[in-house]
């Protein structure tokens, strides 16, 4: 039997969606001081591979603009959630992981940091967890 070939109408919606995800990714990428920390420190390493030399604290600079760079990691995860609700078209677990890490980078509650950090890291966790055994199926 011969199948038809059918072009599949997209209408861009997937398309729309993918960069409203990524965007919410990469914002909140950099929300909290840890994780932000961490993109230093392995910026830092790269440019070590090139024989530049730089210590940690010149992008420190970055701290100043955490609750801006956490506020913009909210926004487009409601975005994304408006998106999802209204089109269908954004990965749940990639909301979820982002909800996660933008719980994780509350800059608000000093006081109940480790809190946020616990809750935001096991809901990030989970759902990596979820993911990857998805995609080993």
């Amino acid at each position: 039997m011969r199948k038809k070939n059918k072009k599949i109408k997209n209408n861009g919606k997937g398309k729309l969606g993918s960069i409203a995800t990524g965007t919410t990714g990469a914002a909140s990428i950099i929300s909290a001081h840890n994780v932000c920390h961490a993109v230093c420190l392995g910026v830092v390493a790269v440019l070590s591979l090139f024989g530049i030399a730089l210590s940690s604290t010149a992008l420190m600079f970055l701290q100043d603009y955490n609750l801006l760079f956490w506020s913009m990691g909210l926004f487009f995860l409601l975005i994304s959630a408006a998106l999802y609700v209204r089109l269908g078209c954004v990965s749940t677990k990639a909301m979820t992981a982002n909800a996660g890490i933008i719980i994780a980078g509350v800059p608000f509650f000093p006081q109940a940091q480790v809190g946020f950090w616990i809750v935001g890291g096991a809901i990030f966790l989970v759902t990596l967890g979820k993911y990857i055994n998805d995609r080993w199926r």
